[in-house]
């Protein structure tokens, strides 16, 4: 069997993996032999393999490396790969790409904006109406803790007309789901839900990342039942795709919040370990701020001790899988300020160390609801 044939079987068997470690590690393993041949066209194919894997599998390092190469290869000489259909297929990627550069606090905001500069002009000259840059523009302030910026966004947004490098229109709704909830504006969050809650849009992310984003509103508005039953039927969505594990923090924190403590602790294990190893310190943040708020709670009970699961090499970590409640606290409290601390400074405000401030104040409004109890009804 030749290396030309091996890297085929290795692109084919990814393909017949969920997202995730190893079906990225297949299409790397895929690139990795394209290289040893020199074959400049296959390891480009691999590699606009690699950025969907990686997106869709929770490895957005891997997925910016390996665009950034296929985009500068492209604009060397974009006739070695597939000419027009490669060019659309990277300006869509391209939206991904953009998307993911705030979770690494080591990209300035100039660095962001830089690109996002380069989106639009490719966008422009390809006759795009811009709907899809506003789009990610709206999401990538939202993510910077910019407000002025994301209003600026979603008012063009709103003017744009849809077109082929749109995103699907679940993904839109989300999106104006996550826009309500940076404003704390509840109600319409709720509201802008409803498509997705009837079901009438879907997609492979939606509704799995909307139902934890709605949870927080349907709490803050005292609506229980519903939360609760959105917990219930989002949490197996998202609890086996590397991909979706990003969107359990808010799962543990409606938990934390309505005194389900056991559950909370229980997702809190099975997701620790991979949380700690995020590339992305964003991510890492987002989960632990939220163990953060739980471990808040426990604190304040008789549990002294809990099993928690932890890497070697973490300064808690002990043989026994034991860890002092009131220790692990404190870690978490250095280490989310700490994380805190980075993205503030890029992204020129407090909006990260605010969060854990407010925590404290949350902490004193919990509204306890059985995890067994049975909903009354739904949000529509």
């Amino acid at each position: 069997m030749t290396a030309e044939d091996d890297v085929d079987r290795l692109m084919r068997e990814s393909k017949g993996l969920p997202h995730g470690p190893a079906r990225i590690a297949l299409v790397e393993e895929a690139v990795r032999l394209a290289d040893s041949r020199n074959d400049l066209p296959q390891a480009f194919e691999c590699r606009l393999e690699l950025v969907s894997a990686a997106s869709s599998g929770g490895q957005p390092d891997v997925q910016l490396v390996a665009f950034s190469w296929c985009l500068s290869q492209f604009d060397r000489d974009n006739t070695l790969f597939g000419g027009r259909e490669t060019e659309v297929d990277l300006l869509w990627k391209y939206k991904w790409v953009a998307g993911a550069l705030p979770s690494f606090h080591q990209i300035s905001r100039g660095q962001i904006e830089e690109t996002l500069d380069d989106l639009r002009r490719r966008y422009r000259a390809d006759g795009s109406t811009m709907h899809a840059v506003h789009d990610e523009e709206q999401s990538t302030a939202i993510s910077l803790g910019d407000k002025p910026a994301a209003e600026t966004a979603h008012g063009k947004l709103l003017a744009a007309k849809r077109d082929s490098f749109s995103n699907c229109a679940a993904c839109v709704q989300d999106r104006l789901v996550s826009y309500h909830r940076f404003f704390d504006r509840h109600p319409e969050a709720i509201a802008a839900a409803e498509p997705i809650l009837s079901g009438r849009l879907k997609c492979s992310t939606v509704p799995h990342r909307t139902y934890p984003k709605l949870m927080n509103s349907l709490f803050r508005l005292d609506r229980l039942p519903e939360a609760m039953h959105y917990h219930r039927i989002g949490y197996p969505l998202v609890s086996s795709n590397p991909g979706h594990t990003a969107f359990v923090d808010d799962h543990i924190r409606f938990l934390a919040l309505t005194d389900n403590h056991a559950r909370a602790l229980r997702l809190s294990q099975q997701h620790l370990r991979v949380a700690l190893g995020y590339a992305s310190l964003n991510t890492r943040y987002a989960f632990l701020r939220e163990v953060r708020l739980l471990f808040h709670f426990l604190k304040r009970t008789d549990t002294k001790t809990v099993d928690l699961p932890l890497p070697d090499d973490h300064p808690l970590a002990t043989p026994s899988d034991r860890v002092g409640v009131a220790e692990f606290y404190n870690w978490l409290d250095a280490d989310t300020y700490r994380i805190g601390a980075l993205y503030d400074a890029r992204n020129g405000n407090s909006t990260f160390r605010q969060s854990l401030t407010d925590d404290v104040s949350a902490a004193t409004v919990m509204k306890p609801y059985p995890f067994r109890r049975v909903p009354e009804n739904r949000a529509t």
